[in-house]
């Protein structure tokens, strides 16, 4: 279950390209809010016959990891009979493109043969550390709309290489919750 249709559409890429699509529903909502009240209900609801596996996932958005990570997992159900793993995207899923910049480059992003110079700038080298990744990459991707270029850059996204360990951490718990 994720926070809104841009980050659907990378996970649903990513499960495609893990060879797990078949084993995996994405679930979008419409922002933290919605997802922060609809998923606790649709855990609650669902009733696959089997112990199912969730991952929840939103983005940080600068705010304290580990009680982020508390008050989702206060949501959850007591003694839940399903199996959660929480994945926060650091801080926004802009960070996860520019922790990869031969993806926006291939997705015609970005000008070929730029993505070495911009990967070795000083704030691009972390690019979880930033404080506004949104920003930062709407000053150098002119490109606008979340879910296009959501659709163009994940299918480029590399699995085992991008700089950011969220997305790593995400990947991990998709392979977990497709097991």
């Amino acid at each position: 279950m994720v926070e809104e249709p841009s980050i659907e559409h990378v996970a649903n890429i990513i499960a495609e390209r893990l060879g797990i699509a078949d084993r995996t529903k994405v679930i979008a909502h419409e922002g933290k809010n919605d997802l922060k009240r609809s998923f606790p209900r649709k855990v609650r609801a669902w009733n696959a016959g089997l112990v199912t596996r969730f991952v929840i996932c939103m983005d940080n958005d600068n705010a304290n990891c580990t009680i982020l990570k508390q008050q989702l997992r206060a949501l959850l159900p007591p003694q839940p009979r399903h199996e959660f793993k929480i994945r926060l995207v650091m801080n926004e899923l802009e960070a996860w493109y520019l922790g990869d910049m031969k993806a926006l480059e291939l997705a015609g992003q970005i000008p070929m043969g730029s993505a070495d110079k911009n990967q070795g700038k000083q704030k691009f080298r972390t690019p979880e550390t930033l404080v506004h990744a949104k920003r930062d990459f709407e000053k150098l991707v002119k490109a606008r709309g979340q879910i296009t270029l959501a659709r163009s850059i994940a299918p480029h996204l590399s699995i085992e290489n991008d700089r950011c360990p969220s997305f790593k951490h995400f990947v991990a718990a998709l392979r977990w919750a497709a097991q």
